[in-house]
């Protein structure tokens, strides 16, 4: 393979699908939900309040009053509102990349990212609608304002109530893929069939029913499990794998002693904006 499996794939998982695939390179743990990553939120949210409150005279009206109605509009503003905008973009672009770094799974990733946007956003809606209610300028905007401030409150308790038990549950599947990586009996199968394509998450396709058949013994095994692979990087049948397993659960893994046999045919796996192949 040109690249490892833990980056582009194929990624198999016996338990989970879609974006709750934990995809744990050999030797490496889950991380924890530490401070230095609840700082990284916080400076997250931070980027996205910022950007609220510089943004709010320019989208929401009437503007509060005529002096900040001119500030707006001055250069200086733009370039500050310019400046905002990419430090959100980029502050909420390296949470998602070091959340999924630290937790080896997409979802856990996408949702760390949300919450930390809900709290900056709510934060610089309700900041705005502090200032337009002390204004002596009429505003007309009150009702929508409390509407988004309502769904950032709610998606941020959402996310925020999720995530512990998300942490939680992908360090039992990051200790338990260590487990059988260690101790676990290592049998060897092949991709029988890819299964039906389900979506695209972050840039992998998803496929649910993925048949694996691999021996256990004078036992010959057949499983479906979901699949997570780069439109690249899709086996076809015959693609080696490593079964680990203690006789309860299984972890499955590509084989990478044996040749690799993905299809060339990538673009039918590349998903479209009607949600189709390409």
């Amino acid at each position: 393979m040109k690249e490892p499996w833990w980056v582009s794939g194929p990624v198999f998982s016996v338990s989970d699908h879609g974006g709750r695939i934990t995809v744990l390179p050999p030797g490496e743990n889950i991380g924890r939900l530490d401070l230095g990553l609840l700082l990284r939120m916080v400076g997250t949210a931070g980027a996205w309040l910022i950007l609220m409150i510089l943004s709010a005279p320019r989208t929401t009206g009437p503007v509060r009053s005529e002096a900040l109605q001119e500030m707006s509009r001055t250069w200086w503003w733009l370039v500050l509102l310019a400046g905002a905008a990419v430090l959100m973009m980029w502050s909420t672009a390296g949470l998602f990349a070091v959340a999924r770094r630290i937790f080896r799974q997409l979802d856990i990733a996408f949702v760390m990212a949300a919450c930390a946007a809900c709290a900056g956003f709510g934060a610089g809606m309700a900041i705005d609608a502090a200032i337009a209610t002390a204004s002596p300028v009429e505003t007309t905007d009150g009702v929508i304002s409390l509407f988004f401030i309502a769904a950032a409150l709610l998606g941020f308790a959402g996310s925020a109530t999720w995530l512990p038990f998300a942490v939680a549950r992908a360090r039992r599947r990051g200790r338990a893929i260590a487990r059988l990586r260690e101790r676990g009996r290592r049998l060897f199968g092949t991709v029988v069939s890819i299964g039906r394509m389900t979506g695209d998450i972050g840039g992998f396709t998803q496929f649910r029913d993925t048949r694996i058949v691999y021996r256990d013994g004078d036992a010959e095994r057949d499983i479906a499990v979901a699949m997570s692979a780069t439109p690249s990087r899709v086996p076809l049948p015959g693609f080696g794998v490593v079964v680990f397993t203690d006789g309860v659960q299984v972890h499955i893994e590509p084989d990478r002693e044996v040749p690799v046999h993905l299809d060339p045919d990538s673009e039918k796996y590349r998903h479209t904006a009607d949600g189709g192949g390409g």
